[in-house]
């Protein structure tokens, strides 16, 4: 049977992008997408994407333990785009995924080493930082007029 992938956005006929994507083909490959983003998108259509807020306020509540928390948290935004992630929350949530989340995908970052972990959370300290210092001068941009909010796939034009 024929599926849209072959023909996904005119990327074999050599067509332009429709102005309205997921914006997941690669500029490398026009026939691929980037997994990970893929994934993410999916996800969040569904509302199976974490929410780090939301696992981090679970814990607070005692919803679920600290360390367990703690350890699907890191292995979530130190690791890959594993599926066991997007089962934490939503419509397909399972438990038996918060124990593969917080067990062997937590292991697989810790395992990585000290020194390749310390890089890891420095670089995305860093960057963290500068979001948090652009996201701060666009509220305020915002709240002074001087910007409009755009929402959905208006931000991206």
């Amino acid at each position: 049977s024929q599926t849209s992938v072959p023909c996904m956005n005119g990327a074999q006929s050599g067509t332009a992008l429709p102005e309205r994507s997921y914006l997941l083909l690669g500029r490398k490959y026009r026939y691929g997408v980037d997994y990970g983003n893929y994934m993410h998108r999916l996800a969040e259509d569904i509302g199976s994407a974490p929410v780090l807020s939301e696992m981090f306020f679970d814990m607070l509540r005692g919803r679920r333990p600290a360390a367990d928390t703690l350890k699907a948290i890191f292995a979530y935004c130190f690791g890959q785009a594993y599926p066991s992630f997007f089962r934490l929350r939503g419509p397909f949530a399972s438990e038996e995924q918060w124990q593969v989340a917080t067990t062997e995908l937590y292991r697989v970052n810790v395992d990585r080493g000290f020194l390749e972990n310390f890089g890891l959370v420095s670089v995305s300290s860093l960057f963290l930082a500068l979001n948090l210092g652009f996201w701060s001068l666009e509220a305020l941009a915002w709240a002074v007029g001087m910007v409009p909010v755009r929402r959905g796939f208006d931000r991206y034009s």
